[in-house]
């Protein structure tokens, strides 16, 4: 919350500030995101900053200050997620207590001002872990659904939810995660189809279709490149911290190859699953910034659980010692407030004054969350909508036109 003990306006980061710019006109003014607002983020996002608009009465001040509290609240959960599972798969608290403090132990795990989806995309990720391992798998469903929602990457959490119970071949607890996930679906869906049949086809044309022509084609050696410049000094703590959770993998594969075990379900493996899945996001289809680590970086923390399991007690001493050290003398950089922009007609001044926009489309450029000026500025006919020639308005998006 050190966000508002500077004077002045809060800082809001350019993709937080579009998302709660797009909230709140949803709700004061119409404008349904996807028809009238082109962004890739899926749907809950935009309904949660439409949600803090509500309970704010559009207040940019109040809707800033709710959208930190929230983000904060999902690192505490992050943390508290992670110290719980650890300790399910270790059985030591000392190594939930590493695991727990490891995720501190990346600055830029709690450094990013604002709302930010991905911070939900793994607290209730987590959570819905946390709840299949508690016998809810309705829940569990529901909260992996959630995750999904606001982030595609956190896809892998309904197909874990799924896959698990499925593993283990309890029919009972798959159609009831199963019923989860459609009831969240149906929520989700609702508030996107009453402005139409169209403006549900253009929120799967953007949401799905729109990362896959507009995704990076970077070698995989500026990934590791950009990936060390990221992380400097943390990266030997981040692949030990992976090691860890790509270990239930291995030790599935050498039980059911060396000792022909039959066993269907493994314990833990659903941490390598999840190691595994993030790290193709990371080296294969998206690393823009640093804030695309967060989920990895949860992995490696829970690898650091994972590790307790198999060490003894006197290396897990250590483990721990090293862990709280790091984070003790990590240190922390402050954050930077970045330049405001009043220009009449921007994003940041729709914002702040709480000013209807002048046209019924605006355009998320690129990955960038900049908002364009009237579609008449973009070359779009007077009146038109996002949803109208949308591989037009994608090329302009993308800077091709």
């Amino acid at each position: 919350m050190s966000n508002f003990t500077r004077s002045g306006r809060p800082e809001i980061n350019g993709d937080g500030l579009f998302f709660l710019f797009s909230g709140r006109s949803w709700v004061t003014n119409g404008v349904t995101p996807y028809r009238n607002l082109i962004d890739i983020k899926p749907p809950v996002t935009h309904e949660f900053a439409a949600l803090i608009a509500v309970i704010s009465g559009g207040d940019p001040f109040l809707m800033a200050f709710l959208a930190d509290f929230t983000t904060s609240a999902a690192v505490v959960g992050i943390v508290v997620l992670v110290g719980q599972l650890a300790y399910q798969q270790a059985r030591d608290p000392r190594a939930a207590y590493a695991a727990g403090t490891a995720v501190l132990f990346f600055p830029l795990y709690y450094s990013y001002p604002g709302f930010r989806p991905k911070y939900f995309t793994v607290a209730f990720g987590l959570l819905s872990v946390w709840l299949l391992t508690r016998e809810q798998p309705a829940g569990a469903g529901a909260s992996a659904a959630v995750a999904a929602g606001f982030w595609q990457f956190g896809a892998i959490f309904p197909v874990l939810v799924l896959g698990q119970t499925a593993v283990r071949r309890d029919w009972s607890a798959t159609i009831r995660s199963l019923a989860g996930i459609v009831v969240v679906v149906i929520v989700v869906i609702l508030p996107i189809a009453l402005a139409g049949i169209l403006a549900v086809g253009d929120m799967l044309e953007q949401v799905i279709f729109f990362p896959i022509i507009a995704s990076e084609d970077m070698p995989l050696a500026v990934r590791i490149d950009k990936f060390v410049a990221i992380l400097g000094p943390a990266v030997p703590a981040v692949i030990i911290g992976v090691l860890g959770a790509l270990l239930p993998a291995a030790t599935a594969i050498k039980r059911r190859v060396l000792n022909r075990s039959r066993q269907r379900a493994d314990p833990g493996l659903w941490l390598s699953i999840l190691a595994g899945w993030f790290i193709l996001q990371v080296f294969v289809f998206d690393l823009d910034a640093g804030i695309d680590l967060l989920p990895l970086l949860a992995c490696c923390a829970l690898g650091y659980g994972a590790l307790g399991r198999v060490l003894d007690e006197h290396t897990i001493l250590i483990l721990l010692s090293v862990v709280t050290v790091a984070v003790g003398f990590g240190g922390v950089s402050p954050i930077q407030p970045g330049p405001w922009t009043h220009e009449v007609g921007s994003m940041q001044w729709h914002y702040w004054t709480a000013t209807p926009p002048s046209s019924d489309c605006f355009i998320k450029k690129g990955f960038d969350a900049y908002l364009t000026g009237p579609a008449r500025e973009a070359g779009l006919p007077a009146g038109s909508t996002c949803g109208h020639d949308f591989e037009r308005i994608v090329r302009i998006a993308l800077g091709l036109q």
